[in-house]
Order: C-alpha cells, then structure tokens, then sequence
C-alpha cells in the first residue's frame, strides 16, 4: 500500500512529524569533502512527494551513488520521523548500497528515522543526542472516516508495526516482546542507553548546540531536558590547538516561540484534506493551494538563509495564511451543511445516538422537500434514492 485516500483525497500515513514538499537530504561527493562522500537527512522526512511516484526515490538513490561512486558514504542523521513509506525507501536503498554505510546521529534520532539509522554498516551518536522508538500512526485533519476504513487503518497499522519490529530485533537482538513494549512506551534513550540497548554502535563526543524543539513537539515523552536545552551537533572544524572550540548558542525563547507557530500554522494549512467537493467548490481549493505554497516558499527562504521573517515577510506570510485558513473555513461549512442534508435524506438525526433509538420517529423524520441547492449538494447516490423516496425539490 503507497497511500490511504478518502474520495481520492491523500490522508497522510505518518510514523513521526513529516513536513511535505521540504527537502530532507543534500549530498556531497569525496572530492567535495575531502574525505568520504556524506549525506546529510536533517529534518521531518517528508511524505508526498514519496506517495504515488517514483522519481523522488530515484533521485534519491541517483545522489547516493553519484556521490558516494562505490565508496563510504557518511550519513548526518538529526530528524525527529516522518512518513513511514518515505522512510522504508531510504532503508532499502542505504543497506543495498556497496559501499560502507556510516550514520552519525547529531542530535535526534525518532520514529522513522531509526529504520534509516539502522541501515547502516556502523552507527554513531553522539553523546548529548538522544533516541526514541514508539508506535507508528496515522495523522489526518478534516477527514471523514466511517467505521470501516477505521478498522482497516488500525489493522494496517499492526502490520507497519510487524514490519518495524522485524528491522529492531534484526538490528540489536533485543526480543520482539521487549522491543513491543518500549514501542508502547514511546522510550526516549541517552546516547549510552541507545548503544547498550543494540541500537547504535559507538558513543562520540563533541560538538555544537543545535535546536531542538521542532523535532520533539508532538511527541508525547519527550524527556524535559530536550525541551528546554539544545542537542549537541557535531563540528566540522577544529582550533588551531586541535581541539574543538566551545560554542556557546543562545536561542532567543521568543523568536523561537514565533518560529513553532508559524511552522505549526503553515503544517495545519498544508495538511488540510478537502475531501469530496463539488466543481463550484474546485476553485476555492486550488486558491488555498496557491496561498499555502506561498507561504511555503517564504518559509522554505527564512530557513535556508539561516535568519527570521523580516516584518513584511510575516505580514505577508500571516496575511496567506489567513485567507487560507477562511477558505478551508468555507469547505467545512460545505462538508457539515451537506452532512446534515444527507442525515436528514436518511432519516437519521445528526443529534446522535439518542434519535437512533427510536427507528419511527427516524421514518417520520425523512424528508421529502428539498430547496435546488440542497438537492445539488447530494451526490449521486443520494439523488437517486431522493428520488425514489418520492422526494420533490422546490425552486
């Protein structure tokens, strides 16, 4: 299975935090190093542009090889997770490739992520980063699920956990009934526990304070010290005495705060699922797709130069953001109005369970009379068995 969709709209099928359409790997051939070729995962593993295609994993391992020509390969790996499936592929293709596999873990390695840490020939990590292993799980905003593709997704996520488990066990000998357990558990490890437990290799020292707190804000035990500290990043570059210089970075709480509600924000607006719409309804979702990609691409500017919003970039990335948010507004409107409509057809109160107990006042309840526009907001199947209730529509 590459995706679970409802009336052909994608619902993400995620093992940790992904975020869609950011790039999640740069690679850099020896001759570029000086050394080994590396290939640097920093970030949410991103899902969408992995389901329903082939070319972004292609790509993927068309980089590898480029750069890594048969040789060892370094991976810097620091992601808190992403799309179980996206993951999956980054695995296959980094234990099929020739050459020695190396995986340093900077400052996190969570969810999905460790499928990818455990493809390699030798893992690293570094000694202030941490692990974490829990679940898989679906995450989904404005979906409609019935009861039936809820117990399919729950049935699908015990064999993604099957799967996880047999990559665990493979790697660190733990039994399956332990490795279960902690997945239960969401267990957060030291860099120590982490290489005691069969999960990395080697515990390496040094480095630089990186931040933190977007890889770990929808985990659930995340342990205190990560959210209020930086994890140590390693340093490329040493003093001229040898040893590695001491850099002390402060994060500004408040700048940083304005950055997770902004990346929050443009999360919520990107993984809005419209469901089924009528054509009327087309041209609100393609304006809420252009006001998302561009607050997108003034995201995606900020974090690669390094710096924050100026004061008109955030007027102009809370400004799309609004409008987008007020047309998915006008599409949950539309979805609950024709809800109720279709309730109504049924002859089922949309006030719950209490008007189910009583079947007669259900039948006496259909309706027969319908305005135009709330006929044209059925669809077919509805209209057809409207019409065989005997249904009338008033103009």
């Amino acid at each position: 299975m590459r995706r679970w969709s409802m009336n052909k709209q994608p619902i993400r099928v995620i093992d940790g935090n992904a975020q869609p359409f950011a790039p999640f790997w740069q690679v850099r051939n020896a001759a570029e190093t000086g050394g080994d070729a590396e290939v640097d995962l920093i970030g949410p593993i991103s899902e969408f542009s992995w389901m329903g295609d082939e070319v972004t994993p292609k790509k993927f391992k068309d980089d590898l090889y480029a750069a890594g020509n048969g040789g060892p390969v370094l991976v810097r790996l620091h992601s808190g997770g992403g799309d179980i499936f996206a993951a999956s592929t980054i695995r296959s293709i980094l234990a099929e490739y020739p050459g020695k596999v190396t995986v340093n873990i900077m400052g996190l390695c969570a969810s999905a992520a460790v499928g990818v840490a455990l493809a390699a020939d030798e893992v690293n990590i570094y000694d202030t980063a941490y692990f974490m292993i829990h679940n898989p799980a679906y995450m989904f905003f404005g979906a409609m699920l019935d009861a039936d593709v809820m117990r399919k997704m729950a049935d699908d996520l015990v064999v993604f956990k099957d799967g996880i488990l047999n990559a665990y066990e493979s790697a660190t000998g733990l039994s399956r009934d332990e490795l279960s357990a902690m997945m239960d558990a969401e267990t957060w490890m030291t860099a120590q526990e982490a290489v005691d437990k069969g999960f990395a290799h080697h515990v390496i020292g040094g480095g630089r304070k990186v931040d933190m707190k977007n890889a770990v804000k929808n985990f659930v035990n995340v342990p205190s010290v990560l959210l209020n500290a930086a994890v140590i990043e390693p340093e490329e570059d040493e003093a001229e005495d040898g040893q590695a210089p001491a850099v002390v970075e402060v994060v500004d709480a408040e700048a940083q705060a304005r950055r997770d509600a902004n990346r929050s924000r443009l999360d919520q607006a990107k993984n809005f699922v419209f469901g089924e719409t009528p054509m009327n309804i087309r041209e609100v979702q393609k304006a809420h797709a252009a006001k998302v990609e561009r607050a997108q691409a003034l995201m995606q500017l900020t974090e690669t130069e390094a710096r924050d919003f100026t004061a008109e970039e955030q007027t102009e990335f809370d400004t799309c953001l609004t409008e987008a948010e007020d047309l998915s507004g006008k599409i949950v409107a539309f979805q609950e109005r024709k809800t109720r409509l279709q309730a109504q057809i049924d002859g089922v109160s949309v006030s719950g369970a209490a008007d189910a107990e009583k079947p007669e006042s259900n039948a006496s309840a259909k309706r027969k009379t319908l305005t135009r526009a709330e006929y044209d907001a059925l669809n077919s199947t509805k209209k057809a068995e409207f019409s065989r209730a005997g249904g009338k529509i008033e103009n």
